[in-house]
């Protein structure tokens, strides 16, 4: 092989690295945007879920809240119910005085 060849074997070998790196640098710089929009989509994402979390612990505590207040009114309003075993809610205290052997005094 003659000098000239391997000069113009050299400079080849120096266009194609010349080449190869510029793929490289452009591949690079495309995902470093494609990661850059990524991190903004998922940033934007963040937001809308706090967001979302922050609106759902909102409602929460005033169904929290509302159920307290009606907790209160339904227990006002509650009335005893009464069992069909006992028809009388309120008996009367045996009388201590009377002898329920049937024995007369």
């Amino acid at each position: 092989m003659a000098a000239s060849d391997i000069i113009l074997h050299e400079d080849d070998l120096g266009r194609r690295a010349s080449q190869i790196l510029e793929v490289a640098q452009n591949f690079a710089d495309q995902m470093r945007r494609d990661a850059d929009r990524i991190r903004a989509d998922a940033q934007t994402m963040l937001e809308l879920a706090r967001s979302e979390v922050a609106l759902q612990a909102s409602q929460r505590d005033s169904i929290a809240n509302e159920l307290g207040n009606l907790s209160g009114v339904i227990e006002a309003l509650a009335v005893p119910i009464l069992s069909v075993d006992d028809p009388d809610p309120d008996p009367q205290p045996a009388d201590n005085d009377s002898d329920t052997r049937g024995d007369q005094r």
